[in-house]
């Protein structure tokens, strides 16, 4: 198994007119948070915790730079599907034949403007995931 440096990263989304939009040139980090909660269903006669496992969840974390480029900005982007539903799509270590390609669909759930004196102005955004992520390559 290969292993990749993280600088090849591509992610895109899908705008509010549903075009697929590669911002991952203005982020700096992206996080594909993944969980598989447990339920405790240890009774009363138990003495020792038991637990099934739950239903899976995810959400992507977005942080980078802000931008107002034409239609590939991440705020003409993100800021214009907050609240709606998207599609995304990820490869950890790039776009190239034979790469892993995760992909699915989610609802943007927040977009935030970072500003500081002496800094570029940054951007944090999240999307939460709904159903399953699917994986194939490029």
């Amino acid at each position: 198994m290969a292993k990749y440096h993280g600088k090849s990263v591509y992610f895109t989304v899908a705008d509010s007119d549903g075009t697929a939009r590669k911002i991952s040139c203005d982020l700096a980090s992206v996080s594909l948070n993944r969980d598989a909660p447990t339920a405790d269903v240890t009774g009363f006669c138990g003495n020792d915790t038991t637990a099934v496992i739950g239903m899976r969840s995810y959400n992507i974390a977005l942080d980078g730079f802000w931008s107002d480029t034409g239609s590939t900005g991440t705020y003409t982007v993100l800021n214009g599907i907050l609240g709606a539903s998207t599609t995304w799509e990820l490869g950890p270590a790039g776009s190239g034949t034979g790469m892993v390609k995760l992909s699915g669909s989610g609802f943007c759930t927040a977009f935030n403007t970072t500003g500081a004196v002496g800094a570029a102005l940054g951007m944090s955004a999240t999307i939460q995931g709904t159903g399953a992520i699917s994986a194939s390559t490029y």
